[in-house]
């Protein structure tokens, strides 16, 4: 979505060939990619590509850069509609239910959660490790600085592992908050495993992080919005909790 121009998908619909297309974000049907107003800070709920959706000020950026993001749209769903019948992979039961309506109708569905590796190890004990843990882009939509008020709020110590430009603003919100930046892959579930629990209060619809599975893996409890795709891999009150997205009192 950002490498080639809609005429990739243009292509496979004039080549005849069965085309499969994954479905980690949501830019097959909204412009902006996330169904996310970045200026008003909350998921979308227009109908993508309608007269409301083209006139909102929704962009990250400006309203020049969602302008252009609407005409590669209108480009893009033109070549989509050259698609015989597509196949979506959403990576999880949420991501499905949410996109597909938004897409052809002639589409088929179907769900492949994202696969990670992991080496076998023994379940941590969390009780042991003191800090919240977030792993991730430091972005407006995954709502890092939410986290920071609600750990401020309670005291609770919290670690921000990413890069992005919420970063300093993480830190101005709560100045006893640990922010580093991101470590070699071979080190993840090390910083994992330091943890007491791991913590994604995603205000935007998020299909499926892979971090979710990662922390799992290790037995490490997970605090996340229930409006995202892994919400329904967590047992709330069991081996997580579940709040609302931007909800600082909730996470608190």
């Amino acid at each position: 979505t950002k490498a080639f121009s809609p005429a990739a998908i243009a292509a496979a619909g004039e080549s005849g060939l069965p085309v499969a297309i994954t479905m980690h974000d949501y830019f097959s049907f909204c412009p902006v990619g996330g169904y996310f107003n970045f200026r008003a800070g909350a998921p979308c709920r227009l109908a993508p590509m309608s007269a409301g959706c083209i006139t909102s000020n929704c962009d990250r950026a400006s309203y020049v850069h969602k302008l252009v993001r609407v005409a590669r749209q209108w480009r893009s769903d033109e070549a989509m509609r050259l698609l015989k019948a597509p196949l979506f992979l959403h990576v999880s039961d949420f991501a499905r239910s949410f996109a597909e309506p938004f897409l052809p109708r002639r589409a088929r569905h179907v769900v492949v959660e994202n696969m990670m590796e992991a080496q076998r190890r023994p379940a941590v004990d969390v009780a042991r490790n003191r800090h919240a843990l977030f792993l991730g882009r430091f972005t407006q939509e995954k709502a890092g600085d939410v986290l920071a008020r609600a750990s401020r709020a309670v005291g609770v110590p919290v670690r921000f592992v990413g890069e992005g430009p919420l970063a300093e603003r993480i830190a101005e919100i709560n100045p006893a908050a640990e922010v580093r930046g991101w470590v070699p892959a071979d080190r993840v579930f090390d910083e994992i495993a330091s943890a007491r629990c791991l913590v994604l209060p995603s205000l935007w619809y998020e299909p499926g992080p892979l971090v979710i599975a990662e922390a799992q893996s290790l037995g490490v409890p997970v605090i996340l919005a229930r409006s995202t795709g892994p919400a329904s891999w967590i047992v709330d009150g069991e081996d997580g909790f579940l709040v609302d997205g931007g909800d600082v009192a909730g996470l608190s």
